[in-house]
């Protein structure tokens, strides 16, 4: 919130309890997107929240328009019944059930 962070004044954030708030991923991309290398950086859960709605709602929108406007191409505005499986298909979903 535009403050110094410092031990004295006893506003230290705790990096292991933004990993359990807000998940390491969400953390390591504010982290990223947020705070210049090199340079201080400004922090609060709300610059927190706003990077990463802001992050899923573009991507997620962006995804959205480009699976509705593949599926209005090519499959004439209706989604297909999921055929059977080929071994390519359950390949790949072995290496996912994987990680």
């Amino acid at each position: 919130d535009g403050q110094k962070i410092s031990k004295s004044i006893g506003n230290v954030i705790d990096p292991n309890e933004l990993v359990a708030t807000f998940g390491v991923d969400q953390v390591r991309y504010f982290l990223m997107a947020e705070v210049p290398f090199g340079q201080d950086g400004d922090y609060s859960e709300t610059a927190m929240l706003a990077t990463a709605n802001g992050f899923l709602a573009n991507a997620l929108g962006n995804l959205q328009m480009r699976v509705m406007s593949l599926v209005h191409k090519n499959c004439e505005g209706a989604v297909p019944e999921p055929g059977p499986l080929s071994a390519d298909d359950e390949a790949m979903l072995e290496a996912a059930r994987a990680l």
